[in-house]
């Protein structure tokens, strides 16, 4: 009876000190829970949002960065350099290097990329003046790009992306290269530019500048037709790699490459956002082509192909096209 009481008086023991212990613990977690809704707060609260768009941050992802929509329609814009005389890089006037249209669904979590030639001759102003649609960047910065590649598509532009050339090469590096298929051998150099591109054909592990030099190659027969296809190519596998598990390092290396070399008029916290939602995603779900286009025969320009970019627009974005 004796051994009873004291096993009793033990188990009793034990009990209270669990739950101290899940009680320690439940604190624990409310407190860092408490840090990072009030981190949360803070940056939504920068870029705008109350305590609603938190909660609604927390709760209900999908309503926060849709807002009701069904898709969301991102232009992303490759930026490069000019240079001056003495060869020396800078930004202002710069064209956009590279046009990708990204259409995000809300329920089916499925992506298509639609790529846009950067001699396609558009309409660029309101009155009506034709360039290529690659100098609406230099004529109005994104702000005019998002108009234009609206204009032309038929289509709203929810959000524009400004992508410095800098950032893919950083970002290929910080994820310890990409594994690519490289499709033929490729020599080029570019001396003004700084651009040298020596590939060989067949599997290899790409560093930085080596998948940029993949992505902006244009000197063949295909020019900006296979620079394209190869830009959706690294996409597909860069969107492959990020489906991965991913360390805590190197996240916190990709946001600060993010934070140097993209911006945006979509906030911080929707792009945290957009890749909570689409992190993991079926690699089926990513979809990617090129808008159809022909040759000027007065001049080096493209010019679209109405009656395909009309199914092409109805494919990409699920609507027909304004005319």
């Amino acid at each position: 009876m004796i051994l009873r009481a004291r096993e009793v008086g033990r188990w009793d023991r034990l009990k209270k000190l669990g739950c101290l212990l899940i009680l320690a613990l439940f604190l624990a977690a409310l407190s860092v829970l408490g840090w990072l809704g009030y981190q949360v707060h803070k940056q939504i609260a920068q870029e705008g949002g109350d305590l609603s768009d938190t909660w609604r941050f927390v709760t209900d992802p999908e309503a926060y960065v849709f807002e009701g929509r069904k898709r969301l329609n991102i232009l992303c814009l490759g930026v490069d350099y000019n240079h001056d005389s003495k060869g020396i890089q800078y930004s202002k006037g710069a064209r956009s290097d590279t046009i990708i249209v990204l259409s995000l669904q809300a329920e089916s979590h499925k992506v298509t990329a639609l790529s846009i030639p950067r001699d396609l001759r558009v309409r660029v102003t309101e009155l009506g003046a034709q360039d290529k649609i690659n100098a609406a960047f230099s004529l109005g910065g994104a702000r005019r790009s998002r108009q234009v590649v609206s204009w032309f598509l038929g289509v709203p532009i929810d959000y524009c992306l400004v992508v410095k050339v800098d950032a893919a090469k950083e970002l290929v590096d910080a994820l310890g290269g990409l594994n690519l298929n490289v499709e033929k051998n490729m020599d080029y150099d570019d001396n003004w530019g700084n651009l040298h591109i020596h590939l060989k054909k067949g599997p290899h592990l790409l560093n930085g500048r080596e998948v940029v030099g993949y992505c902006r190659f244009r000197h063949d027969e295909e020019s900006d037709f296979g620079r394209m296809r190869r830009q959706q190519q690294v996409l597909r596998v860069v969107s492959a790699r990020l489906s991965h598990s991913i360390s805590k390092e190197t996240i916190e290396k990709l946001v600060q490459i993010v934070r140097r070399n993209v911006s945006s008029d979509l906030s911080y916290s929707k792009m945290v956002t957009l890749a909570r939602l689409f992190r993991g995603m079926d690699k089926n779900n990513v979809k990617a082509q090129s808008l159809v286009v022909q040759d000027d025969p007065e001049s080096f320009d493209l010019l679209p192909v109405p009656e395909q970019n009309q199914r092409q627009v109805r494919e990409v974005f699920g609507r027909q096209a304004l005319p």
